[in-house]
This record gives C-alpha cells, structure tokens and sequence, in this order.
C-alpha cells in the first residue's frame, strides 16, 4: 500500500504531505520538549543536540543513498531505450539477407514492434508487453524457417544473432522498471519523522519560539523526497525517460519503406 501510494499520488501532493508530516513531528517533539522544560525537568541540551544532529546525518546518508538508487535506475532506463533502438535498427537492416517474402514480413514485424515498444514505454501496460513477445514468436518463426533452409549459412547465423539482441534488450528493459523497493520508502519516512521529532525537540528545551529555518528545512527535504520519487517513475512526472532513439527509429524506417 506505502508502495502504491508513493508510485500513484501527484508529486504536489506527495510534496506537500511530507512537509506537512515531519513538521508535524517536529511540532510533538517541541511540545514535548516545552512540556518538560516547564516542569523543571532538568536535561542538558547539548546531548539533545549531538543526537539531533546524529539523526540528521543519518537521515542524510538514507537520502543521498536512495537518490543515488533512483538516478542509476534512471541511467539505466535510458542507456536500454537506445541500445533497443541499436538492436531493433540492426535486426531491420540483416532482413536484407532473407528470402524475399520473409523480408518484407519481418519489416513490416519490425516497424509494428517499434510502435509497440513506444505505447509499452508510455503505460507499460501488460497487453503491450505480450504484444511485443508475440511479435518475438512470429519473428523467430521467420528466422527458424530461414535456418533450416540455410543451414550453418553466415546469413542465418547473423539475423538469428540480431534478433536474439532484440528479444534479449526487451526482458532487460521490463526488469528495469521496477522501482525503490517500499521498506527503502518506510525506513526514509520513519527515520525523517524521528530525525524532525528530535530537532523540534531540542528546540523545546531550549527556547519557547518555533524557529522559520525549521520550515526551510523541512522543504527542502521534501523537494529531495519528490525529486527521488520523480527518477523512480521513468513516464510519468518532470523527468521522464526519453524515448528520442526508439522515435527517430520509428521515423526512419517508415522511411525506409
């Protein structure tokens, strides 16, 4: 359910839940820290303040960690968009070696999995996914058939090779899309909620005013939190994985017809 939400809910929404939440905390820790330096309960601050900043430190390692997850997933997304483009363009060109009714049915497979891998790329929706690997089945029919009537040819060999590339890229990019696993998202958020708790805390003992870099800090932890939860949607948000090589593809062997 954690999962789902931070997958579904609209990033400015997601932002202004996770202000309103470690501000939330932050508020409890200051009461509670007021409530005790009222009642004379003597506590040094300054051992508050090394564990506050102790949970900060920890909190900045868990954000710095997580981003460094969701930028290499992200990378990773992208660098796949265009070694499938490599493949399929490859696969495209070796149709050359067929016979001629397998060529043009093999292109014309090509430029319909193309267009299959962008509408995949835009839902990642499951009827595109077996649509793209019942185009597989067809082609590796046409390059079965091939090989049986040439075999051991240099030719068969080869558009077997490129159409094994392009089955290949296809199951390394639908192990690509999953995301940020949801105890990575449990512990930031219950590490967050202490690491705010123990600062408001701390201020509670020590002056009654809430300070306004309290605010500015919860922010910008927030915006830290959203654009995490931006690189771990790859088509949906403000930074999506750009699908320029499968497009340009698709415009070049449309022209190629």
């Amino acid at each position: 359910m954690a999962l789902a939400f931070i997958e579904s809910v609209p990033l400015l929404v997601l932002l202004v839940f996770t202000v309103a939440l470690v501000l939330g905390f932050a508020e409890l820790g200051h009461r509670y820290g007021a409530y005790r330096r009222k009642r004379n309960e003597l506590e040094k601050t300054e051992p508050v303040n090394a564990m506050a900043g102790t949970m900060l430190g920890l909190l900045a390692f868990l954000l710095a960690f997580t981003f460094g997850l969701a930028a290499t997933r992200f990378s990773a997304r992208q660098d796949l968009v265009t070694k499938e483009a490599n493949a399929v363009g490859t696969c495209y060109l070796r149709t050359d070696l067929l016979p001629e009714a397998q060529r043009e049915t093999a292109q014309r497979l090509l430029r319909e999995y193309v267009e299959v891998r962008l509408a995949w790329a835009a839902s990642e929706s499951r009827g595109e996914e077996r649509h793209s690997q019942q185009i597989h089945e067809k082609l590796w029919t046409i390059a079965a058939e091939f090989g049986r009537a040439n075999g051991g040819s240099e030719s068969a060999s080869l558009f077997v090779e490129s159409l094994n590339e392009v089955i290949d890229v296809h199951e390394e990019r639908v192990l690509a899309r999953s995301h940020i696993p949801v105890t990575i998202w449990v512990a930031l958020y219950v590490l967050s909620a202490l690491a705010f708790a123990t600062m408001g805390y701390y201020g509670g003992l020590h002056v009654s005013a809430r300070s306004p870099v309290l605010a500015a800090t919860a922010l910008a932890f927030a915006i830290v939190i959203v654009l995490i939860a931006d690189l771990d949607r790859p088509m949906d948000g403000l930074i999506e994985t750009s699908q320029h090589a499968m497009s340009d593809l698709k415009a070049s062997l449309n022209r190629s017809r």
